[in-house]
């Protein structure tokens, strides 16, 4: 199975908490929301790219039973 996982780590060690609300997060998490504006885009662009693609071509075998 592909797959694709475009993340952002950041120093203050915490994945999801009690605390993730916007105070904690545009003064801790991510101040100027800087990863999230990149990330958006990134994901953005990538989105754009795939849809332009041809899809990959399926190679199913019958399974013989």
């Amino acid at each position: 199975m592909p797959v694709l996982g475009l993340q952002f780590d950041g120093p203050y060690g915490v994945y999801h908490s009690a605390y993730d609300d916007f105070f904690w997060m545009n003064h801790f998490g991510d101040p100027g929301y800087r990863y999230h504006t990149l990330m958006s885009q990134l994901w953005g662009v990538l989105a754009l790219r795939l849809a332009k693609r041809r899809p990959a071509p399926l190679r199913l075998r019958q399974l013989r039973q």
